[in-house]
């Protein structure tokens, strides 16, 4: 999976928790590597072959990789809805 990556002040990775099916992780110590393309072609190559838009299906069934799961779901509800215990830490 390609994507753009911002420092942060932390020696951690973070991503967004609607990318976690592609790369297996769950949080629970996994170890990831990163490796940075060199040249402009690569750059461009990885982009086209490894980016997000061209990997948001399974090639095996079709299936959505990318997607709100779990904790984000009920996040994203609690929100709209006007979660009444968020309302009164705020």
């Amino acid at each position: 999976m390609a994507l753009f990556a911002r420092v942060m002040p932390h020696r951690t990775f973070r991503f967004n928790e609607c990318i976690c099916s592609p790369f297996n992780a769950d949080f629970d110590g996994d170890e990831m590597n990163l490796h940075l393309p060199q040249t402009e072609e690569a750059k461009a190559e990885a982009l086209i072959l490894m980016g997000t838009k061209s990997n948001l299906v399974t090639p095996r069934n079709g299936e959505m990789i990318i997607g709100a799961t779990q904790d984000f779901l009920t996040g994203m509800m609690n929100k709209i809805r006007g979660n009444r215990k968020t309302e009164r830490l705020q």
